[in-house]
Order: structure tokens, then sequence, then C-alpha cells
């Protein structure tokens, strides 16, 4: 159903999550316009729930050549190498633009932005482990133009 929608889809758990910690929500964004609305839903949403939204942006490791191996690329699982944080202060640039303005609109919201490195699917999964929901945008700027889907969020 959710590939097929022409609107928003919303999908809900029978029973609702019950956080060990404080209440929030994340959100998952790449820049693209779907996550600019999927942080806008979450905002709302946040807010409504007495809750924070963490903002998160996952930077994938780089992708071993074919028959590439750990060995002549070690920065693959480690986060990359130390030359990388201009790289990163970059990722958090990205992703404060990409949010800027909307937090603003929700004061009583409160918001933290994290780049996280690794897998988008697996570093959401583990970020939202313990959040009252996960929502991300329809398509983002990865995958293929004719995906109603995008990777992440099927």
């Amino acid at each position: 159903m959710s590939a097929r929608a022409a609107c928003p889809v919303a999908v809900v758990a029978d029973e609702p999550r019950t956080p060990r910690g404080p209440a929030h929500l994340v959100v998952g964004v790449d820049g693209s316009e779907a996550s600019g609305a999927a942080v806008a839903f979450a905002l709302e949403e946040a807010q409504l729930l007495g809750a924070s939204l963490r903002a998160v942006w996952v930077w994938p490791h780089p992708r071993l050549p074919l028959g590439g191996t750990l060995a002549q690329n070690p920065g693959a699982l480690a986060g990359g190498p130390a030359g990388d944080e201009p790289a990163a202060a970059q990722r958090r640039r990205l992703l404060s633009a990409a949010v800027a303005g909307r937090p603003e609109k929700y004061p009583d919201v409160p918001f933290s932005e994290h780049v996280l490195r690794g897998h988008p699917v697996e570093e959401l999964a583990l970020a939202s482990h313990d959040a009252l929901a996960v929502v991300v945008g329809r398509r983002g700027h990865g995958g293929y133009t004719g995906m109603r889907l995008g990777s992440v969020v099927h």
C-alpha cells in the first residue's frame, strides 16, 4: 500500500511503544524534499506526544572495490580515516541546512541533530530502538528515479 499511495502514509503498530528513557522520535534526514516533509511531520508528532526529536543523517561507509578487502580499506568499518573530519563536518552542515527553520516553529520540542556512519537502514533502526516512532520520507536522494519507495523506507 505504501508504494502505491499517492499521499503520505503512516504505518502504526497495534500497541504503542513504551520508551525506556525520555520519550523521543527519530527522523531520518538526507536533504531531499521528502525528508523535509518527514521533519515537519515528526516535529508535529513530537509536540503532540510531548516528546523530543532526534534528526539523524546517516553517512554511508564507502563501498569496497570489487575484490577489495578491509586490509586495503581499513577505514570502511572504523568510520573512515582520521582525515574524514572535514567530510563529517560537511555532513553536519548539510543536516543543519536540511532542517533549518523547522525546529524554531516548535520551541517546546527538544531537538537534536546527529550524523552517524554506517548503513542507513541499520543506523536508523539502532537510533530508533527506544523511540516512540521513526519517521522517514518516501524517497531520498539515492536509488532509482522510477522507484515509488526508497530502499530505506522499504
